[in-house]
């Protein structure tokens, strides 16, 4: 259908005006999803397209198009890839004083290209749709739809709130004690809380299972990788900028299960899981793979989430880390490296390095950009390997490149340390299928 449209967006011009969209639902007004319903336009040879995007995944949308500032005069507003146009009596035109507020409506996650044009007596436009209809429609809906809006936002809530539920534990009396090789693998108790904690004998990575599987200590040769001082200090910490819903919840950072454990030819390797049971994701199931390789300093983590759902899903899989390379004190200036370029500038604010030629839809685009501060303008880097250098240590983190999108940072300037955060592009998840990344962490001196 895209390259239906090609002339207007590679011959015409682009337009930032002319044309506003005001929603009908609570959803699209409120503030954390009103970029979800946006619009594009282009003009080419007197005949103006129109995009109109929802970017949400579950709801439809009802909204009010007004054109703006248009020339007196009869027009055709249609879809001729479908051979449809809107209409308040069918053979007939709108006036530019009716488009100036048509209630329209467009389905959940979708792209509507509607053609702006003056009417042609005895063209055949297509299927006339009635505005009145829709009118109709929004009439009997828009209720429905806000109530659906509004038990989202409260199952939100409860997903951020504390789990009153009994605790799920960690199920360590499956994870037996393996010696071989070089390799080693044990439970360790600190503090009351059970670590899985496996070593090549030259370094320990201590993971915990009870808080998302996440990496809360990484020592070489008794050196710590990990920023130790502050709850924050883990590395490999999930979450989900889409859905949202999951990007502050605890749901992603609860208990994992221990699934098995083995030592290879030169590695060893623990894969733990967990379903979520809560949320617009209910049904899905994540797992993580970590493997310490023989002779290097450094792991690998291997993410795979598997939709356990009837319908299809967009998701976009965020990973927070808050390394010991990126401390910040008076002895210790950290830098960061892609490529052959240098970066600093990170450490008193937010940064966000985005990976040259990878491009994604303007609505995950606005997703991203509404999660972070307005300042925050992307810096394009030219490789998805990122060397993090502090003090007497280097620290690299690579992603797979084919599904990497970018980098954000974090500067803390009360605490001392600086997040490291990778984006994946978003992908989607039919009934079944499962989605599998990793990220290679190496450290030297």
């Amino acid at each position: 259908m895209i390259a239906f449209y090609e002339d207007f967006v590679f011959d015409g011009q682009k337009l930032s005006s002319g044309f506003n969209i005001k929603p009908e639902t609570d959803l699209f007004k409120d503030k954390n999803y009103a970029g979800n319903l946006t619009w594009r336009a282009f003009e080419h040879q007197g005949k103006t397209l129109l995009a109109i995007c929802n970017f949400d995944f579950l709801d439809k949308g009802f909204f009010r198009l007004s054109c703006e500032n248009l020339p007196a005069g009869a027009y055709a507003l249609h879809d001729p890839y479908r051979k449809q146009y809107y209409c308040e009596t069918p053979g007939k035109g709108l006036s530019a004083e009716q488009l100036n507020n048509i209630c329209l409506e467009i389905p959940a996650e979708s792209i509507q290209f509607l053609v702006l044009e003056p009417y042609r007596e005895n063209s055949d436009y297509g299927t006339p749709l009635l505005l009145s209809d829709i009118k109709k429609r929004s009439e009997g809906e828009v209720s429905e739809l806000n109530k659906k809006f509004a038990d989202r936002i409260s199952q939100i809530k409860r997903l951020q709130e504390p789990d009153k539920a009994p605790a799920e534990s960690f199920n360590e009396s499956r994870a037996t004690a393996l010696e071989q090789k070089n390799f080693s693998a044990v439970i360790e108790e600190n503090n009351g809380v059970k670590y899985y904690k496996m070593s090549n004998g030259r370094q320990t990575v201590l993971v915990n299972p009870s808080y998302g599987a996440t990496v809360k200590s990484w020592r070489i040769n008794g050196r710590e990788m990990v920023f130790g001082e502050k709850e924050v200090g883990v590395l490999c910490k999930d979450r989900f900028y889409i859905p949202q819903d999951y990007m502050n919840s605890k749901i992603l950072s609860g208990v994992y299960q221990f699934v098995e454990h083995a030592v290879g030819d030169d590695s060893i390797g623990v894969e733990f899981k967990r379903a979520i049971n809560t949320g617009p994701l209910a049904g899905f199931h994540l797992s993580k793979r970590f493997r310490v390789d023989d002779g290097v300093n450094g792991f690998t983590v291997r993410y795979g989430i598997t939709n356990g759902q009837s319908e299809s899903r967009t998701i976009g899989f965020w990973v927070f880390n808050c390394p010991e390379a990126l401390r910040k004190d008076d002895r210790a200036q950290p830098s960061l490296r892609f490529g052959g370029s240098e970066y600093k500038d990170f450490l008193s604010g937010d940064s966000l390095f985005t990976l040259s030629g990878v491009n994604i839809a303007a609505g995950f685009e606005n997703q991203i950009r509404n999660l972070l501060p307005p300042h925050c303008s992307p810096q394009k880097i030219t490789t998805s390997k990122a060397e993090l250098r502090g003090k007497n240590v280097t620290l690299t983190i690579l992603p797979q490149q084919e599904s990497f999108y970018s980098y954000y940072t974090w500067s803390s300037v009360k605490c001392g340390f600086v997040t490291f955060e990778l984006l994946f592009t978003p992908f989607r998840l039919e009934p079944g299928q499962k989605w599998e990344t990793e990220i290679r962490y190496t450290a030297s001196e």
